[in-house]
């Protein structure tokens, strides 16, 4: 079990998440798990995850997005 998680929610990203996730290729510490959570991207971005897995341990989660990104942050 790693010893802490870093969880990365994300929404056609792709342009932004290499540096993301070469920053957390180049830890000394290695001992975490990377949780990526794609609310439907139409992008790239599962593409550019699925190269990082060969060098992070990631669980990557997608879920269709239905309503696009402000109901889901700004819901009661």
């Amino acid at each position: 079990m790693a010893y802490f998680t870093v969880c990365i929610p994300a929404y056609n990203r792709e342009y932004t998440l290499k540096r993301c996730l070469d920053s957390l290729c180049n830890q000394t510490m290695k001992d975490f798990e990377v949780v990526f959570v794609d609310d439907g991207s139409t992008d790239n971005t599962k593409k550019l995850v699925e190269e990082y897995r060969k060098r992070l341990y990631i669980r990557y989660y997608y879920k269709k997005n239905k309503f696009g990104s402000f109901p889901y942050r700004h819901s009661t």
